[in-house]
């Protein structure tokens, strides 16, 4: 396994890990451990999981370690929380189901949102468009709402007037726009993205 692979909850602990930097501290990134995430949380360790109850594990055990004190591994271990220093949530939100406004404003209060999508073959090869008139938004008039993918909306825009999320996905660096990529906003919850919203309170 690597740090940036592509595994269930392991992209969603990417994901969700980036997610302390909103709320008062907006531009102050804080490291928090994953491996606690895969060890501890009750949520299938490496072979899946949900937002939720993750979020419910850091909110109930009051944080989790920051990355130098419990440090990634790549692999299921025991849970181990002895002599590592915390950091800590006030809690968690959702945004309700298909609001892309309400995620709008979590985003713009909160920082990045923890969302999913589903991955069409029109994913494997998006990149940065290399016709003259084309967009690198992904809008896919036909895509499905079953969320199967973890990302993080991290922004929002508006490019030859189409509105669009800014998105960090966990398919490393050489994939899409550096690791990132567009996807349509106000469009009807695109590829299900406005599914679920999570957010933390720190």
């Amino acid at each position: 396994m690597n740090r940036f692979g592509d595994m269930d909850l392991s992209e969603f602990r990417k994901k969700m890990i980036g997610l302390n930097s909103g709320g008062n501290g907006f531009g102050t990134r804080i490291q928090l451990s994953q491996q606690q995430i895969v060890d501890c949380s009750p949520n299938n360790g490496c072979s899946g999981g949900f937002f939720g109850a993750t979020f419910r594990y850091i909110k109930q055990s009051g944080g989790l370690a920051y990355e130098t004190s419990y440090p990634y591994v790549g692999t299921q271990q025991s849970c181990s929380l002895e002599s590592v220093e915390i950091g800590s949530i006030q809690g968690y939100g959702t945004t309700p189901n298909g609001n892309e406004e309400e995620m709008k404003r979590a985003l713009s209060t909160y920082g990045p949102l923890a969302v999913g999508v589903y991955v069409t073959s029109d994913f494997q090869f998006y990149g940065p468009s290399q016709r003259a008139g084309t967009s690198d938004i992904i809008d896919i008039a036909s895509c499905p709402k079953t969320i199967d993918h973890a990302i993080a909306i991290v922004g929002y825009g508006t490019e030859n007037g189409q509105d669009y999320w800014l998105v960090r996905n966990s398919w490393g660096t050489d994939w899409g726009l550096n690791g990132y990529f567009k996807i349509a906003r106000n469009k009807d919850s695109m590829c299900g993205i406005a599914t679920y919203g999570y957010y933390t309170q720190v």
